[in-house]
């Protein structure tokens, strides 16, 4: 990314960055004349991007929510006051959060086993029990990631059953799926046991 000069309008603070999300930022960057990056400042878990364009920064956010889903927040803040206008100049500061999921990862939201499929204005997914597509808006759910564990399975019928990682038992498996005897399985285990 180019950084330039000391001045800036307002700052992109980006949250749970990684590689992709840096580049795309810096691809939107480039594509508008005379924005600029004067420095990038390590913040945590990502980074601090000081940007020459307030009004731009708001829409690197917008762009940033729609292609990655996350949590977006804006604040303007007092800078000064123009000496000659006496009007107050504002700083602006963005924040984008990704969310600490991503795609394939097993959410439990409402009591549903989802296999994360999509994220950006809303998540969307594969219920693991009904098969069916679902969505939702992450702002109103309350969401636990779920841990998958290898095992192995070992029985198929009457009922499909896996091996439990921790203590070898047999435990019967709530969703169905196309597996054989022996073969190697990730699960989640919370109230429901689930292939995935």
């Amino acid at each position: 990314m180019e950084q330039r000069s000391d001045y800036f309008e307002g700052v992109l603070q980006v949250r749970r960055a990684n590689e992709e999300v840096l580049v795309f930022i810096d691809e939107v960057l480039k594509k508008r004349k005379g924005v600029f990056i004067s420095k990038i400042k390590k913040a945590g878990s990502g980074f601090d991007l000081y940007i020459s364009d307030r009004k731009y920064i708001s829409t690197i956010g917008k762009r940033l929510k729609e292609k990655y889903g996350g949590k977006l927040k804006q604040s303007p803040q007092l800078f000064t006051k123009n000496r000659q206008t006496s009007k107050n100049v504002y700083r602006i500061n963005v924040l984008f959060e990704l969310y600490d999921f991503k795609r394939g990862d097993i959410l439990e939201i409402n009591n549903n086993y989802i296999k994360v499929s999509n994220i950006g204005k809303t998540v969307s997914g594969l219920n693991l029990v009904t098969g069916k597509r679902m969505i939702f808006l992450m702002r109103t759910s309350d969401y636990k990631i779920m841990n998958k564990y290898k095992t192995t399975v070992c029985s198929v019928k009457p009922y499909l059953e896996v091996l439990h990682p921790e203590t070898y038992q047999n435990i019967r498996v709530d969703n169905s799926a196309d597996v054989k005897m022996g073969e190697k399985v990730n699960i989640v285990m919370g109230k429901k046991v689930l292939i995935v």
